[in-house]
């Protein structure tokens, strides 16, 4: 309350629209184009954030994850300087994190991207099963870029590969070893550390490979 009673005193041109948008919130992209719409115009310095956070959500809601977008969310404003998000399952909050570019310069370093998060590990371990079989991981799910279609794309392939019990994981750059999978519009590139591909057209033919070539 005290730090929006400042912003209104020091920009009181946009501090109504300011204390508005911190108490608003809502659900999804429809929800970002109505802030959009509405404070555009008296805050147009929203605009990159506001896009930069529907990448985010339309990758989540692709995933069929349930979005709430809250400004006020965030407790230390100069701390982050991009997307801040809490996670939730069953009702608990399992994590929470975000970008925090200008981290490194604070302390005397160069400014550098990054981000990072913290998971509740006690509340996740009561989510979780009593006994989990031990697995190894046996290929990296890549996107093709990093828009919010092919990233969830390549999310939805790691949940279908898992599902017919393999171990993978999803990275936005490919690993220096191991079995890869690129996700495009075309299909799925399985190739290893020598990048020679294998192009495969179902989620099936990607998971026969896989299993194939942990067998070998």
């Amino acid at each position: 309350a005290a730090a929006l009673q400042e912003l209104q005193e020091r920009l009181p041109e946009v501090g109504a629209s300011l204390g508005m948008l911190l108490a608003m919130e809502g659900e999804g992209k429809a929800y970002l184009n109505n802030l959009r719409s509405t404070f555009a115009e008296g805050i147009p310095d929203l605009e990159a954030p506001l896009d930069e956070l529907a990448t985010v959500v339309g990758a989540l809601e692709e995933l069929g994850c349930r979005c709430l977008i809250s400004a006020a969310m965030v407790r230390n404003f100069e701390y982050y300087t991009g997307p801040a998000f809490q996670l939730e399952a069953a009702g608990r909050k399992v994590g929470s994190g975000g970008r925090y570019d200008a981290l490194v310069s604070l302390i005397g370093g160069e400014q550098v991207p990054a981000s990072g998060f913290a998971l509740e590990a006690e509340v996740l371990a009561g989510l979780l099963p009593a006994e989990a079989p031990e697995a190894r991981r046996i290929a990296t799910v890549v996107a093709r870029a990093d828009d919010g279609e092919s990233l969830a794309s390549a999310f939805r392939l790691a949940s279908a590969l898992r599902a017919q019990g393999l171990v993978v994981q999803v990275a936005g750059t490919a690993p220096d070893d191991g079995l890869r999978v690129t996700v495009s519009g075309e299909g799925y590139t399985l190739s290893g550390v020598s990048g020679k591909g294998r192009r495969l057209a179902s989620v099936e033919a990607v998971a026969e490979a896989l299993r194939q070539s942990d067998r070998d």
